[in-house]
């Protein structure tokens, strides 16, 4: 059985399979860090870029609303979470979501910028 000190193996593999576009192996090594760190935000994070950026954007969600459970001020993940949800065409959840990004970060123009989509939306 693998140790969870391995997870962060699995981490640092997705993230050079992701930055070469190698998304479903990515996304294979994000899912394997996240069994055995499942309280990982920063592993959930990266799942659900990975997820987006392979346009599963309902699975990504998911990673990302694990992400902001575990670590509730994850600036980056409610700002991705926003996007997700509006390409899922769950508007009042993007604005939600980019509520809270605005919240965290007040100052932040691609914040209010998401927010203003997804109040346009």
């Amino acid at each position: 059985m693998e140790s969870p000190e391995n997870a962060g193996a699995y981490l640092s593999a997705g993230l050079k399979l992701a930055g070469k576009g190698a998304l479903a192996e990515a996304i294979a090594q994000f899912e394997a860090g996240a069994r055995l760190r499942p309280g990982n935000s920063i592993i959930q994070y990266n799942l659900g870029l990975a997820l987006q950026q392979a346009e599963r954007f309902l699975d990504g969600i998911q990673a990302y609303e694990k992400a902001v459970a575990i670590s509730p001020d994850f600036f980056e993940a409610w700002c991705n979470l926003a996007v997700a949800f509006l390409k899922s065409r769950r508007f009042d959840a993007a604005v939600a979501a980019a509520r809270k990004a605005v919240n965290l970060e007040p100052y932040d123009v691609q914040a209010r910028r998401l927010l203003a989509s997804a109040l346009h939306a």
